[in-house]
């Protein structure tokens, strides 16, 4: 009995530790695009932080029906303190809100981490894309993601180095093995038992 009560004691002192924290994902604003445009941007958004493994995600089915049921509007909800309504109405320990837009040909997206308890801005990042609006969703969503969760990794640049040493390396095996043959045709010819005389 003594090691079971033990057990369920240590059990439960460990357990907050692994505890992963919940976060939400706000509608983010629009600025040039439509509305269904940026309700995708938004889903995979969420999907993106998700994959991170850092926070538990609110589903926005989740989120709409607490909010529907508190009659919160959160469609002009653009700043922190707005956001930390939300968050409280969740029981989220953080919300993420932010806009996308488009100017020229260029999209920015701009997303923040809130703690809903203390209403600090965490992380703010901002990416800019210009070109495919499809890459926004392939390749720009989940950078914005990674780096709101901290687990974005630079890409590293090749260096052309080994490149350089890998021509060299095959011009100078080619130039080697053109002088070896070269020099055994030539010692084959001064091997042969046939020898020409001129006058």
């Amino acid at each position: 009995m003594k090691i079971r009560t033990t057990f369920l004691l240590l059990l439960l002192a460990v357990i907050p530790v692994f505890a992963v924290e919940q976060i939400a994902v706000s509608q983010l604003r629009a600025d040039g695009l439509s509305e269904s445009q940026t309700a995708t941007l938004t889903d995979v958004l969420r999907s993106e932080i998700s994959k991170t493994h850092k926070y538990t995600v609110l589903e926005r089915s989740q989120m709409d029906q607490v909010l529907k049921e508190q009659g919160f509007q959160q469609s002009g909800c653009t700043d922190a303190s707005c956001a930390v309504e939300i968050g409280k109405l969740l029981s989220v320990q953080y919300i993420v809100l932010g806009s996308i837009g488009l100017v020229g040909e260029t999209y920015t997206i701009n997303a923040r981490v809130v703690d809903v308890a203390t209403g600090k801005i965490l992380k703010d990042i901002t990416e800019y894309h210009n070109g495919k609006p499809d890459l926004l969703l392939t390749q720009v969503m989940p950078i914005v993601a990674q780096k709101l969760c901290d687990t974005y990794i630079q890409p590293r640049k090749r260096h052309p180095l080994p490149f350089i040493l890998g021509g060299f390396v095959l011009v100078g095996g080619g130039a080697t093995a053109a002088l070896l043959l070269s020099h055994k045709k030539t010692a084959e010819e001064a091997t042969s038992t046939d020898v020409k005389v001129t006058w």
